[in-house]
């Protein structure tokens, strides 16, 4: 979806995600960075791990990391932000 589309709440999920996840993933590409690249992530049947992309199982790899990913800290603002950024993908 393009960012003109965006409801405030995706605007400010794309601005943590930049400040938060950018150095390691890419938004726009499947092509990995550090970390897998994440577009069309929550379209998918199941992310690297093999779990399904559901908002619960991305907000356990956020908060808590997952591999070589690190845990990131969020507030409760910031994940639903965040989570809604990520369904734009």
């Amino acid at each position: 979806m393009p960012p003109s589309q965006w409801t405030p709440q995706e605007a400010r999920g794309a601005a943590v995600f930049r400040e938060h996840c950018a150095r390691c993933h890419h938004a726009t590409s499947t092509r990995a960075l550090h970390g897998p690249g994440l577009q069309a992530l929550t379209k998918l049947k199941a992310m690297p791990s093999g779990a399904p992309p559901t908002n619960g199982r991305l907000t356990d790899v956020i908060l808590h990391g997952y591999g070589l990913m690190p845990a990131t800290n969020l507030t409760n603002r910031q994940l639903r932000e965040l989570l809604a950024y990520l369904h734009t993908l």
